[in-house]
């Protein structure tokens, strides 16, 4: 269910809706999406 949310709203928008997906995520800096996709790439997660 989430993956077919993600693949509408972020990689297959079209028209108004990819432009509003643009403007939101060219809002942040790259400094702010390295801190929030961190835990994605670095460390194992079991930091406290």
């Amino acid at each position: 269910m989430m993956s077919r949310a993600i693949g509408e709203h972020i990689y297959h928008a079209a028209g108004e809706h990819a432009r509003l997906r643009n403007a939101v995520m060219g809002a942040k800096s790259s400094e702010e999406w390295y801190g929030d996709l961190a835990w994605l790439y670095g460390g194992t997660g079991l930091e406290s």
